[in-house]
Parts: C-alpha cells; structure tokens; sequence
C-alpha cells in the first residue's frame, strides 16, 4: 500500500512477536529431536541388518544371534573366520564324527578373541561340548589386534568380561567412540548405508546361512580369485614376516587354559586355500613358520592340537576368493578336517577319547 493513503503519511509495518523461548519448551525440543535420532539410528541398523550391505555386520550379529538362541549343546563347535564360515560343512562334520556340529565362524578382524568370547558364551550356557574345531586363514596372523569398528558388532555383554580384553576397548576415549559406534549407524556405517540403498541385490554374494551356520548358496567367481591373489602375492613378496601378536597369544593362552580346565580338545585348523597360492614359494613357507609356532605352544598342552598344518587347496572355480570354497569343495575341505580330527584322536590315545566321552553335561 502507498504511503500517502494513509491520513497521516506513516506507514507502520506489521509487527510479528517471538514466542518467549521457556525452559520447558527447551527440554521439548530437545527431548524430541533425541527421539527422532534414536527412531532414525534404529530403524538404520534394523535396515542393514536386512539389506546385508555390510557383510560383517549381518554375519556377526546372526552367528551371535545363533549362539544365544540355541537351546542344547551340540558336540561339535566350529570357531574362526569366514573361510570356515564357507569352509566347514556341518552335516558333513556330523556324518565323519558323530554328533551335532554348529558352525559359528564369523571374520578374520575377530582374530583369536573372537573365538574365545564365542567358546566361554557357549560353556556358560551348556558347559565344555565334545570338541572344538578353529579354522583361520593364515592372512589371519598378520593383524595385530581387533579393530575398533570390529569391536562395534559384537554385543558389548559378551567381551566385557571376558578373561581376554581388547585393546581397541581401552580408556575412556575408546569406549565413547565403541558407544557411537554401536547406536550411530547413520554416522559410523554411512557407506555400508549408502550402498544399501543404490543397490538392491547386496545379498546376492553373501548366500546366506544354512540351519547349521554355513554360508551356503554362494556363486564361485575365478576372476575375484585371481585378483585376490595377485594383492596376496603381493603382501607376500614384501618380506611379510609371521609374529604370535600380544592379543593373539593372550587368546592362544586362554584357549588353551580352557582346554585344560574343562578337559576338552580343541583342534586349530587352516582354511581352505586356493591352489595358485598353495603353490608359491613364499607362501608355503610363511606358513610354515606359522605352523611351527603353534605346534611348539601345543606341545605344552595335551588338549591343544595343530591339524591340517598346510591347507588343502582348490582351484579357482570352486572358490569364491583365495579362502573361500563353495559347493561340493566345501564337502571335500570338510571330510578332509574330519580325518584329520580322527587321525589326532587315534594318536592322543585313551587320554582324549576320555575328555570327549565326559565333555558333554
């Protein structure tokens, strides 16, 4: 409106007043927004865990979600990484050795704690099973501790009082970044988020789980296996060279005491291996020296046996990447632990038959 069609020439804009800002208006807001992020972070996590597009995040959380809903003991128990995730058929395992086997390999991060923090859940719940079988690939050994954005997926209940600490966990810095990292997944899985919702088929090459915790329906990929070789040879030329790291060797210790304490073997075992580097030179003998170091630690502990010191191989075309075997190799691998698992049995004598016959409660 024009000035001058006012009487008096003055124009008077209209005014608009700020509500007054309260201290119960303040705790409102705030208390909504906390909602929102908590709706948003959990219906993120809750998403992944569907999509898959993280692949430790979804292995991790069902291996442990299989181990708490169990509602008997089994006899055999399988630790390690994913190459016995792919590795370690279950049934197979049942048909050599009697028993019910469980399958609850998750990744290599997990190390040798991993496989500790799974053991004394299990004998919390049921007490010692009949045996225990580790399978780690030997890439396994070159890490020196647990990552902390590892740490994230596991259930804080299940290593906080554990008799073997992570380092990632120590100090207050630590386990306010562990914290952020379990109820944040907008912030500390962006990308896994990201990918998840550009693509729509994640799960394709992760198979899934059968009844017995082996990822099973996996497609083999010769052209992943040759690229993932080629960085193995890689790693290898550059003069890797095989330490027992401090988290490792407490885990090794503990896992052994265990065997002791509950009278129950354990047998560590090396996932399966593609041929190609099966047969290099470099390899060969960085396994070797891994070998001879856990079989001069067992030799002070009757329960703790080495088995399959050198790996058995396959080709390119029954192998997803150098340590993952799908389909029927995944059998074959099996029969072949199971032999062996015999075989030390046989050679441990009255003493191990004994451990096996009264582990169970």
């Amino acid at each position: 409106m024009r000035a001058d069609s006012y009487p008096d020439g003055n124009v008077e804009p209209p005014t608009e007043r700020s509500p007054r800002a309260t201290w119960r208006g303040i705790g409102w807001t705030v208390a909504a927004t906390a909602g929102l992020l908590f709706v948003l972070n959990a219906g993120a996590g809750m998403y992944l865990g569907r999509a898959r597009a993280d692949f430790t995040y979804w292995l991790v959380r069902e291996k442990w979600r299989m181990l708490d809903a169990l509602e008997e003991p089994v006899d055999w128990l399988v630790l390690g990484d994913s190459g016995g995730a792919h590795g370690v058929d279950p049934q197979t395992l049942q048909q050599r050795l009697g028993g019910r086997a469980l399958n609850l390999c998750t990744v290599v991060h997990y190390l040798l704690p991993g496989d500790v923090w799974m053991l004394e859940r299990y004998i919390e719940r049921f007490g010692p099973p009949r045996g225990v079988v580790i399978v780690h690939s030997y890439d396994m050994w070159r890490y020196p501790e647990v990552p902390l954005s590892m740490l994230a997926h596991v259930p804080p209940a299940r290593w906080q009082y554990s008799s073997v600490q992570p380092n990632a966990a120590a100090g207050a810095r630590n386990q306010a970044k562990l914290w952020m990292r379990r109820n944040f997944p907008l912030v500390s899985q962006h990308r896994a988020l990201s990918r998840a919702l550009r693509v729509t088929r994640t799960a394709v090459s992760y198979g899934g789980l059968s009844r017995g915790g082996q990822l099973i329906d996996v497609q083999a990929n010769p052209e992943s296996v040759r690229s993932h070789y080629a960085e193995h040879v890689e790693r290898l030329r550059d003069n890797l060279t095989f330490r027992l790291a401090p988290e490792n060797e407490r885990a090794l210790e503990q896992l052994a005491a265990i065997a002791d304490a509950h009278d129950v073997p354990i047998f560590l075992a090396s996932s399966p291996q593609y041929e190609g580097l099966a047969q290099l030179a470099e390899y060969r003998a960085y396994v070797a020296r891994i070998a001879s170091a856990l079989t001069v630690f067992a030799e002070r502990h009757p329960n703790l046996h080495v088995i399959l010191p050198r790996p058995v191989s396959f080709p390119a075309d029954q192998m997803q990447n150098v340590d993952h075997v799908v389909g029927d190799a995944a059998r074959r691998y099996t029969r072949a632990l199971a032999r062996e698992i015999d075989a030390t049995q046989l050679r441990a004598g009255p003493a191990i038959q004994h451990s096996q016959s009264g582990g169970r409660p």
